[in-house]
């Protein structure tokens, strides 16, 4: 959708809709954010510019957060939700409502719930610190296991939010 600002309405935009609807049959044939993502990604598809604080921002490659956003937002139903209610909007839906509560019920049973993290023990002391010399992005501390070693690393963001391939940088070891 576009913002017409004189009229203070959402107004279609045919070529992202196009995107918008190639997003949620994607994610429902592939049932994988970080999949639909790469797939976006792969045909030279980027996200919405625009404007922020005077500052222009956006036509990034497709990340996993991304999808779920767009999978989740009542917008493309031509809804809107606001203080935990959705109302009727005053737009046109690019997606049936079918085609969207298929879509969040695969979300929902995609998702394994988030408890205290098992790797307590390791809290990654350059957590937050630590910068990928590729992206410059910040690397996020995780493990490996096998049998009963457990490899503690760090890997670059991009590669857990895009895919192993937007990145060249490696894990980099936090056992040394």
């Amino acid at each position: 959708y576009d913002l017409d600002k004189e009229n203070h309405r959402l107004v279609g935009n045919p070529k992202e809709a196009e995107t918008i609807r190639m997003i949620f049959d994607r994610y429902i044939q592939e049932k994988a954010l970080l999949k639909v993502a790469r797939i976006l990604s792969d045909r030279g598809l980027r996200t919405k510019p625009y404007n922020y604080k005077g500052k222009q921002t956006g036509l990034a490659r497709f990340k996993n957060t991304n999808i779920q956003t767009i999978i989740k937002s009542w917008l493309y139903v031509g809804k809107v939700f606001y203080e935990g209610q959705v109302y009727q909007g005053l737009h046109e839906p690019i997606i049936s409502d079918e085609i969207f509560h298929q879509a969040n019920a695969i979300l929902r049973n995609n998702w394994n719930g988030r408890g205290s993290s098992s790797n307590s023990k390791g809290s990654g002391l350059l957590k937050g610190l630590i910068r990928c010399g590729h992206c410059d992005v910040s690397m996020c501390h995780t493990y490996a296991r096998k049998g009963t070693v457990k490899y503690l690393y760090y890997i670059c963001f991009n590669t857990i939010k895009r895919d192993r391939g937007y990145c060249p940088t490696k894990s980099i070891s936090a056992n040394k």
